[in-house]
């Protein structure tokens, strides 16, 4: 069983693959309790896998993006098999807080933050990694993108809810001048956009 805030489809917003069409299932519950979340966390149903699948659109897009709040702090293995077996493939977005299990996901997108950083562990496993400012400083950004080599690194400024906050956007630009390359951009662009 599943605490789902809800199940819709929608543009991916954020990091590599930008506007690319996906279903998402966000999960509710973060043990983060981050001020600046743009996103409530309430459960609004209680759902099996069994029943969280038919309310997926495939001719939309044959991807699922478990998202959150932080989808790990639910045992995601029936559903994750549900969605293999169905032909999706799966990406999650993570805070990193909760081991990421080997082999289950397509793709891994964390958004790490600084008060609880994950472990060495779940870095590794991230596709890609987007650094919240100002949350995160240049020098601590750059440390960890040293590190690790196997991740696109992405700046994102910590927005409004429904806005984009330009002091953030400043901030993360003047990262990228000083990172010789090693850092995107990523804006949320479903704010801009004004979608879901």
């Amino acid at each position: 069983m599943y605490s789902v805030v809800e199940i819709f489809t929608s543009l991916q917003g954020e990091g590599q693959f930008v506007g690319y069409p996906v279903n998402f299932v966000r999960l509710a519950g973060c043990s983060m309790g981050c001020k600046f979340c743009d996103t409530d966390l309430k459960e609004r149903e209680v759902l099996t896998a069994a029943e969280i699948l038919p309310r997926l659109k495939p001719q939309f897009s044959r991807t699922v993006v478990l998202t959150g709040g932080e989808p790990l702090e639910q045992d995601c293995r029936d559903i994750v098999v549900a969605l293999h077996d169905a032909g999706y493939k799966i990406h999650l977005e993570t805070n990193g807080t909760q081991p990421i299990p080997r082999g289950w996901f397509e793709w891994v997108s964390m958004s790490p933050k600084p008060k609880e950083a994950p472990g060495v562990g779940n870095y590794l496993r991230a596709n890609e990694i987007k650094w919240l400012v100002p949350l995160w400083s240049f020098e601590d950004i750059m440390y960890w993108v040293h590190q690790l080599f196997g991740a696109e690194h992405y700046v994102q400024p910590v927005n409004n809810r429904l806005s984009i906050n330009r002091k953030a956007l400043t901030t993360a630009l003047s990262y990228i001048e000083r990172a010789d390359g090693r850092l995107s951009l990523s804006i949320q662009q479903h704010k801009l956009l004004k979608i879901r």
